[in-house]
């Protein structure tokens, strides 16, 4: 199983003595994940705060945008999502991740209407409560990511996992901004022009073509994961079966809120070889890079105009446009495989860490890693 180093990325030895450091040396890695909840991206948020309490890690906020559903639920649904597990290690206490708004439009254009594949809340119409305990600050999310990731410069992990408005806005405000973050993930964008909503465009990209061009032209490099690839790398069914019995049987509230929230998903056992929870495979590549097995750089960019093309991810695979000094070097990695293995490990953590907590709270980090750990 690889492990973090607290810069590299690379696989570490002796990551069973990272984590038992004492509780005043660093977190080994901080993340901001911005997302419209969304059935997948409340997976992938589950994800992270399980690997970010087994690791002791720092999720710095949950910034929330227009994409899935309006930006009123996508914001109440990562509240939800985050009073799901209610973890603290002496870095990381999911209670008290800060969860700021974002942008309710895309930069430009109005709003494209919204599709109901998650539910019409978001969250597969499961009728959750609202979590009361919780507040949205009034800092606004791109002002969030700027400060967050000046005040922790070159630490920062950016997770993408909606419409790209909040970050190319975050980009225009403070041309520096890209520089300070560590490494930045997006899931969005298609490498074989096959849309999902549109003839060529991703739903993320499709969103708000504007915004998503901003970010990829600001962004040395990022990670893409894009729709094809997630197409490749769906959950089998029998898996996520196993996965929401084990969640109901170890952890009833854990295993009522998967239920509920992937019933949209469950219903699409006929078209689809396998559970797509395109968030998940994008917040497996930010949790860790060692699960990435195939990449292609490229110059990548996005398609403004056209009435069928408008959206598209345009990329130089040839190298073309470098050869004539068009563009300069390659500003995107794009994931075109990833280890299933270590995803599943990853959704099953969801599980363990439901598991300790139920069982201690206070000595949830110990008993996650002893679960995991091999």
């Amino acid at each position: 199983m690889a492990y973090f180093s607290s810069r590299s990325g690379k696989p570490q030895k002796g990551a069973q003595e990272v984590a038992a450091a004492p509780t005043h040396s660093p977190p080994r890695r901080r993340f901001i994940i911005d997302c419209d909840p969304g059935v997948d991206d409340a997976i992938a948020i589950l994800m992270a705060v399980s690997e970010a309490a087994r690791l002791d890690e720092q999720i710095l906020a949950v910034t929330t945008v227009h994409g899935n559903v309006p930006l009123e639920l996508t914001t109440k649904n990562a509240m939800k999502v985050l009073d799901v597990l209610p973890v603290q290690t002496p870095h990381f206490d999911s209670r008290r991740i800060p969860i700021f708004r974002g942008c309710a439009s895309p930069l430009i254009h109005s709003a494209h209407e919204y599709f109901p594949w998650h539910g019409l809340d978001g969250l597969g119409d499961a009728g959750l409560q609202d979590a009361e305990s919780r507040h949205v600050e009034s800092e606004h999310a791109a002002l969030a990511m700027i400060r967050l990731c000046k005040q922790y410069a070159g630490e920062v992990t950016l997770v993408c996992l909606g419409p790209l408005t909040s970050v190319a806005l975050a980009c225009k405000l403070d041309p520096t901004f890209p520089a300070s973050v560590r490494q930045m993930i997006v899931m969005g964008g298609t490498t074989r022009a096959k849309g999902n909503v549109s003839l060529t465009s991703e739903f993320n990209f499709h969103k708000d073509p504007e915004a998503a061009h901003i970010v990829l032209s600001s962004f040395p490099q990022s990670y893409m994961v894009s729709w094809e690839t997630t197409e490749q790398h769906t959950v089998a069914w029998e898996f996520m079966e196993e996965l929401l019995k084990q969640a109901e049987v170890s952890c009833s509230s854990l295993g009522t809120f998967l239920r509920g929230i992937t019933r949209p998903f469950l219903r699409e056992k006929d078209r689809w070889r396998g559970a797509l929870i395109c968030d998940a495979v994008a917040m497996a590549v930010a949790i860790d890079p060692e699960v990435v097995m195939s990449v292609n750089e490229c110059f990548v960019d996005v398609e403004l105009h056209g009435r069928y093309g408008r959206g598209q991810t345009v990329i130089d695979w040839e190298g073309q446009l470098k050869e004539k000094k068009e563009v300069g070097a390659a500003n995107v990695k794009i994931v075109e495989k990833i280890n299933m293995d270590r995803m599943h490990e990853m959704l099953l953590g969801i599980v363990k860490t439901a598991t300790a907590l139920a069982k201690d709270p206070s000595n949830l980090k110990e008993r996650v890693q002893g679960k995991t750990e091999k």
